[in-house]
Parts: structure tokens; C-alpha cells; sequence
């Protein structure tokens, strides 16, 4: 709060002078204020910082997953044509996919928990 105003405003309350603890307590009330502001504009930078990167990683997720699933068909149906029936080069596809979800899964704790952790906790704690 400006001293000026905060005189003015004793002044036409009838007093002469604001006394240091009230002028202390307005300084305090203003200050707390601004620091609520503050921290109102940090969280919704780090929300939107977090936000976006989120953003960004489901969008880059479906386009890999919709080549995955494209080059997939494709080679379910090249290994088909080679073992002799459709249906053969899509099992071979399969039995990749549950070699590859089972090491995975294995290892989920080391690279995916930890390593999405890691990733979040130093978005959000970006300045």
C-alpha cells in the first residue's frame, strides 16, 4: 500500500498519524497479497508447463502408435506370405508384441515408473 494513500485514509478517519504498527500491519496485509498473487502465477505456469508437455507427448504417442500398427500389418502379411497363410504372419506379430510387453514388463519399475517420475517431478519443479 502506498504511504501516501494510507495517510489520507487516517487523515479523513479523523487521526493525525498512523501509528508504525498499523503501517506495519498494511505493509504486512499488502505483502501477503502479493505473495498469494505470486504463487497463483506459479502454479498456473507449472500447470501449463506440465500441460503442454503432456499434450505433446499423447500426440507423438497416437502417431507412433498408428505407424507401429501400419508397419505391424504390413509385416504380419510379408511373415504370411512367407510361412503360407495370412493368418501365420499374424501370429508371428503377436507372439513379437508378448516377447516385447513381457520384457517390458520386467523392467517397468528401472525404466517407465522411474524415468516418467524423474520427467514430471523436474517439470514441475522448472522455474
Amino acid at each position: 500500500m502506498n504511504p501516501e494513500t494510507t495517510k489520507k485514509q487516517w487523515e479523513q478517519n479523523g487521526q493525525d498519524e498512523p501509528s508504525q504498527i498499523s503501517r506495519l500491519y498494511d505493509q504486512t496485509e499488502q505483502f501477503v497479497k502479493t505473495s498469494v498473487e505470486l504463487y497463483k502465477l506459479r502454479a498456473v505456469k507449472t500447470g501449463a508447463g506440465v500441460f503442454s508437455s503432456v499434450a505433446t507427448v499423447v500426440v507423438f504417442g497416437v502417431v507412433f502408435l498408428m505407424t507401429i500398427m501400419f508397419a505391424s500389418g504390413g509385416l504380419a502379411f510379408d511373415l504370411g506370405k512367407l510361412l503360407g497363410a495370412w493368418h501365420h504372419g499374424f501370429f508371428a506379430v503377436c507372439g513379437l508384441y508378448l516377447i516385447v510387453g513381457i520384457i517390458v514388463y520386467i523392467f517397468r519399475n528401472k525404466f517407465i515408473r522411474r524415468g516418467l517420475s524423474d520427467y514430471f517431478v523436474k517439470e514441475i519443479l522448472e522455474d
